[in-house]
């Protein structure tokens, strides 16, 4: 699996062409599966977000490992997150959904026409819970701004969000 890594961060770095599904992260990735009353957010992240295309959000995505990347789309200047699909494209998810008005990109772009959902805190905890999915972006009214919100290794959630 290091070696795997270490290829594909490499190729990445020195300019070569890296296929779209190049991930570092192997495919059987373990994570405890706490019970969903055990679950707690016991991390909270808050940064400024960088102004991007898709393109430039998709390269740190496979140049960190990431599974998602939280960003401002620069065609648009709307709060996104980029994630890969199980079919191997992007889908661009934003707080005001504007598809026609993202960046042009070189990626396989999924861009739903929809705004992400507006929810509170506790809401986006049991919707995360019933969704079954890893990670759930959604617009938070009292911050006013896009949340993250998602599963971390050892079964608790954590909490991503930017600062104003």
């Amino acid at each position: 699996m290091l070696q795997s890594r270490t290829r594909v961060r490499l190729r990445a770095l020195y300019g070569r062409r890296v296929p779209f599904g190049a991930s570092c992260r192997p495919a059987d990735t373990l994570l405890y599966l706490r019970p969903t009353r055990q679950r707690t957010i016991v991390r909270t992240k808050s940064f400024h977000l960088d102004h991007d295309t898709c393109d430039m959000a998709a390269h740190e995505m496979t140049m960190m490992d990431y599974s998602f990347r939280l960003f401002v789309e620069s065609g648009t200047g709307a709060e996104s997150l980029l994630h890969r699909t199980a079919h191997g494209d992007y889908r661009l998810l934003q707080i005001a959904s504007r598809p026609q008005a993202v960046a042009p990109s070189c990626l396989p772009l999924v861009t739903p026409g929809k705004p992400v959902p507006e929810l509170g805190r506790e809401e986006a905890l049991a919707e995360l819970a019933l969704s079954g999915s890893p990670f759930l972006f959604y617009r938070d009214p009292a911050l006013d701004r896009g949340c993250v919100l998602y599963h971390r290794y050892d079964g608790h959630y954590a909490f991503m969000t930017s600062r104003q």
